[in-house]
């Protein structure tokens, strides 16, 4: 079961939250319902739904969990090799620009030109021990194109999510729709919205057989047994015109 905790879709995270729409609503009939009737037999409640609006930025900010914090090897801080700048980048450019070159000049400086779409490691400090599962398999090294790929890979699922917002823990949640809004280069406005799934089971129950006697609800609405003894048929009323018959013989 993969969760929504926190405001997560797994290990995705949205970096900042805007606003939570939660509904819930009742369905009732529109006939008249007679006095001192159940009125919950005419009324239905609906799935819930919840729609988060939140923001991404292509940008990781520091100090970021990351999935592979129980991987050893991983550092669990930030150290000398956050400071290092990929040989042939200015100085003068932001951290954000020095990590994106220093993937594009390691994919063009690659054997055989560049490389083809393939699983990229989240960090290029990680251990070659890491399983492949752990990695990004999503086609792009922009932050925000990953997230918005797992979040729709996630919707195609069709798996069952809990649903944990600021106050309230939704379960049995699926993700409806999807909505992304890029007004600038490097940032995105995310609308998600979820609905409730009613689950059901059904359940074969034995009974024992009700038989002669009767058992269970026959037994309780029919009328009890009574001994009368030996009984003869009643011969069976002859017609009106047969008996007017029998006169004028």
């Amino acid at each position: 079961m993969v969760m929504l905790i926190n405001r997560h879709v797994g290990t995705v995270r949205l970096d900042a939250v805007i606003s939570e729409n939660h509904v819930s609503s009742l369905k009732t009939t529109a006939n008249p319902v007679e006095s001192g009737a159940q009125v919950i037999d005419h009324a239905v409640l609906e799935p819930k739904s919840i729609t988060i609006v939140g923001t991404l930025v292509d940008h990781a900010p520091p100090g970021e969990p990351l999935p592979s914090l129980l991987v050893p090897g991983a550092r669990r801080a930030r150290d000398f090799l956050d400071q290092a700048v990929p040989a042939g980048v200015p100085g003068s450019l932001t951290e954000q620009a020095r990590r994106y070159a220093g993937r594009q000049l390691q994919s063009w400086l690659a054997p055989g030109g560049r490389r083809q779409a393939q699983a990229q490691e989240l960090a290029a400090w990680l251990p070659t021990l890491v399983p492949p599962s752990i990695g990004d398999l999503s086609p792009s090294n922009q932050r925000i194109q990953q997230i918005h790929a797992s979040l729709l890979a996630l919707q195609k699922s069709g798996e069952p999510l809990d649903v944990q917002t600021g106050f309230h823990l939704y379960r049995n949640m699926l993700l409806t729709s999807i909505t992304a809004e890029q007004v600038v280069d490097g940032a995105l406005k995310l609308t998600i919205t979820a609905r409730e799934l009613h689950l059901v089971e059904t359940r074969t129950v034995r009974v024992p057989s009700a038989g002669r006697n009767g058992s269970g609800r026959a037994a309780r609405q029919s009328a009890p047994r009574q001994a009368r003894g030996t009984t003869r048929p009643e011969p069976a009323d002859k017609s009106l015109l047969k008996s007017i018959a029998g006169l004028f013989k």
